[in-house]
């Protein structure tokens, strides 16, 4: 899955740049605003890679804590940055319309040539979403299956898009250049607030995994007596840092140490990849706080 959604990145990030570089040289606001929606479907894709692929590259001496922060923090600026370009294509977009700045650019007008590329560009492009489709049902794989509906989305709006250059090249309707590239802006924006969302949990180390699921878990193993101040970061499936106060039946510390041993395995066994960091202490010490209280609960 990771080789199909590295072809997605790869060959979406190609098609936006092309239909970019077409649209600022052809002064279509419309299409650089196609272009900027396949920047966005590469985001989207650079995410479903960090969680399933790239990301789960184990700790190392310089990142003893993973690399998911480090990717996370790529795949938000490879997101955020063509929203900042999408701020400047809705200014000149309204600049124009006013009759002021760039109003003297002409629509989109490549010639033969220039419309062979674009049809080859949205040839590719519904290619790339058909393959898509193939790949999602053969691996029965759902992030595949969501970033297939992002491309039929993205081929949809390019559709619409060269449609709209057509009748504004031949009929001079140019300012149907500047109203396609709104709604085109608008599924951008959308697009990377999807990446935002999914990627905030991670950067604010928001919880992984219920405390009260890991407290059921932990007490399920013999020996265990007491558990709690649990807490819980990181990506499930992907690794997941688990902090914990732990209080065990045992005298001696041989045994409790088998204890902690039996308990990291157990969550691991249930809950995939973690480190766990297991705080013993004395059964005095056993409290019924769960997990931790403040602001938000």
């Amino acid at each position: 899955m990771s080789r199909a959604l590295t072809r997605i990145l790869g060959l979406g990030l190609v098609i936006g740049a092309v239909k970019g570089a077409l649209g600022l040289l052809g002064g279509s606001l419309s299409l650089m605003a196609d272009g900027l929606l396949g920047l966005g479907e590469g985001g989207a894709a650079l995410v479903a890679l960090l969680h399933h692929g790239i990301g789960a590259a184990r700790p190392d001496r310089d990142h003893p804590y993973g690399h998911q922060k480090l990717l996370a923090l790529g795949a938000l600026a490879g997101c955020v940055l063509p929203l900042f370009v999408g701020v400047e294509i809705l200014q000149a977009a309204l600049a124009r319309w006013q009759g002021a700045g760039a109003a003297g650019l002409p629509v989109l007008r490549p010639g033969p040539a220039g419309w062979a590329v674009l049809a080859l560009v949205l040839l590719a492009q519904l290619g790339l979403w058909r393959w898509s489709l193939r790949r999602a049902a053969q691996l029965a794989s759902p992030v595949l299956q969501l970033r297939s509906r992002g491309l039929g989305l993205w081929s949809g709006a390019s559709g619409l898009v060269l449609l709209g250059l057509v009748m504004a090249a031949t009929r001079g309707w140019g300012r149907l250049d500047l109203l396609l590239a709104l709604p085109v802006l608008l599924l951008l924006v959308l697009q990377c607030w999807r990446v935002i969302q999914q990627l905030l949990p991670e950067l604010e180390d928001r919880i992984a995994i219920p405390p009260e699921a890991i407290h059921a878990a932990v007490l399920a193993v013999p020996g265990v007596l007491n558990a709690h101040d649990i807490g819980s970061r990181g990506v499930l499936g992907q690794l997941v840092f688990v902090d914990m106060h732990l209080v065990v039946d045992a005298d001696d510390l041989p045994t409790a140490h088998r204890i902690t041993e039996l308990v990291e395995e157990h969550l691991e066994a249930r809950f995939g990849p973690l480190r766990c960091n297991i705080h013993l202490e004395p059964r005095e010490y056993a409290s019924d706080r769960i997990t931790f209280h403040g602001a938000h609960g």
